[in-house]
C-alpha cells in the first residue's frame, strides 16, 4: 500500500545503508492508511536491513534505534 503527504505525493520506505556510519536509514511515519494523509514522518538509522524494513515511527525509544548523522 502506498502512503501519500498531505500534498498528494507517495511517501517510500527508502531503505539504503549509509557509507559514512555503516547503519541502514529508512523513511518511518504515522498516518496514510484508509485516505489519512501521512502527518508525521522521519528517518532511523538501525544496526541492520531487516531492522530497517520493519523500522516504525514509533521506535524512538528502541535499542536499535539511532540519531541520523549524515545520510548523504
Amino acid at each position: 500500500m502506498t502512503k501519500y503527504d498531505q500534498n498528494g505525493n507517495p511517501v517510500y520506505k527508502d531503505v539504503r545503508q549509509n557509507s559514512i556510519d555503516g547503519l541502514w536509514y529508512v523513511n518511518v511515519t504515522w498516518g496514510g492508511g484508509s485516505g489519512i494523509p501521512v502527518t508525521m514522518w522521519g528517518r532511523y538509522g538501525y544496526d541492520t536491513q531487516a531492522q530497517a524494513r520493519d523500522g516504525d515511527i514509533s521506535d524512538f525509544n528502541a535499542a536499535s534505534y539511532h540519531e541520523p548523522e549524515d545520510t548523504e
